[in-house]
């Protein structure tokens, strides 16, 4: 009995394979709307991020197995990171400049701001792909996998100026000795850009998702596609620099040709 039902699964799965493998390669481009995530709301660097807007584009593989699966392999740019503005804390070695030698000092101090992590990320996922046919040339296809992504370059950008605070209610300011006499060091310019790349893990990974709708043209394929991503691993090298995961929505159209 055994033997008759592997028989059978051998006949069913080479008869499908002869008659719908299918191998389509093409391209993509869109939107990626990334977000960092913080392990907690309260920690120092971590927490607080938005949204920001950036490009997704690459290239991409199908083999299908039959009209319902098929795998899919791509290899794309994402851009990642979040943005947050207003009240913030900031290190106080920023300010090592102007305080004396020996001066005991806390570890954060607080300033209104505008700030922004950007990254720039290699992406390779390995999806697995179903697909329902919702006409004769077209088709509907949910997706997910597993992505491995590599950091290509990561920059942090602030900007603004603020008067600086040693309290989170923002009511007692900053202040060094001169002459015995502390003085507020009143209002600060926090513009700079900074390459963080080596602040950072150079390799992530997680899983992506997604659905997508494609219409048939002859031996062409154009699609619409949205879906997220999803990452395990921390930015940060070092944990007292902050502990965000990347992860984030995307939304791209594209086109695959039959070979």
């Amino acid at each position: 009995m055994k033997k008759i039902v592997l028989v059978f699964v051998v006949f069913v799965l080479s008869n499908t394979l002869a008659s719908a493998q299918d191998w389509r390669v093409g391209l993509k481009a869109g939107l990626s709307i990334p977000k960092l995530r913080a392990s907690s709301d309260d920690e120092a660097f971590s927490s607080g991020y938005r949204t920001i807007l950036g490009p997704q584009a690459g290239l991409l593989a199908e083999y299908r197995f039959n009209d319902l699966f098929s795998i899919q392999t791509e290899v794309n740019y994402s851009a990642q990171g979040g943005k947050k503005s207003g009240k913030q804390k900031v290190r106080t070695s920023i300010f090592a400049a102007m305080v004396p030698v020996g001066l005991n000092l806390p570890e954060y101090l607080y300033a209104n701001f505008n700030s922004e992590v950007a990254l720039s990320y290699l992406e390779v996922p390995v999806l697995a792909k179903f697909s329902f046919s919702t006409s004769s040339l077209s088709r509907l296809s949910v997706y997910g996998g597993p992505f491995v992504g590599y950091l290509l370059e990561a920059t942090g950008k602030s900007a603004g100026k603020s008067r600086i605070y040693t309290d989170g209610a923002q009511t007692t300011e900053f202040t060094i000795p001169v002459g015995g006499v502390p003085v507020a060091v009143g209002v600060q310019d926090l513009t700079m850009k900074q390459d963080i790349t080596e602040q950072c893990n150079r390799t992530n990974y997680g899983l992506q998702g997604g659905i997508s709708y494609a219409y048939t043209f002859s031996r062409f394929e154009v699609f619409a596609a949205a879906g997220g991503t999803y990452g395990f691993r921390y930015l940060q090298k070092n944990a007292d620099l902050g502990t965000n995961k990347t992860g984030g929505a995307f939304a791209n159209i594209g086109a695959t040709i039959s070979l």
